[in-house]
């Protein structure tokens, strides 16, 4: 019997949004509506992306870029309860009254 290793095609992503102690939330998902989701797929879709609703998680088909930001650029030392995450794409989300990201 053969097995194989399979690399993702898309990015996986979650929907989150900054805390008021500025910790990122994933959105729960009851709040991930038709409408919120369309709100996330155009914000991608004004960096050449496009935000795909896949079978388990939300994929990013697409190249995503920062203007400001050089990928090669260090970092740092994360405090061990910490992770880094790369922000794609952000928009204000009237309903939640959040930034959405």
């Amino acid at each position: 019997q053969d097995f194989y290793l399979g690399y993702p095609v898309d990015t996986p992503v979650v929907l989150s949004y900054f805390d008021q102690d500025d910790d990122l939330v994933a959105v729960p998902e009851e709040d991930l509506t038709p409408r919120l989701f369309g709100r996330a797929k155009w914000a991608l879709g004004v960096k050449n992306a496009k935000l795909v609703d896949s079978a388990v998680v939300y994929t990013v088909h697409g190249e995503i870029h920062e203007e400001d930001e050089d990928d090669d650029e260090v970092t740092g030392d994360l405090p061990d309860d910490e992770e880094y995450v790369r922000v794609l794409a952000s928009f204000a989300d009237e309903e939640s009254g959040r930034e959405e990201i």
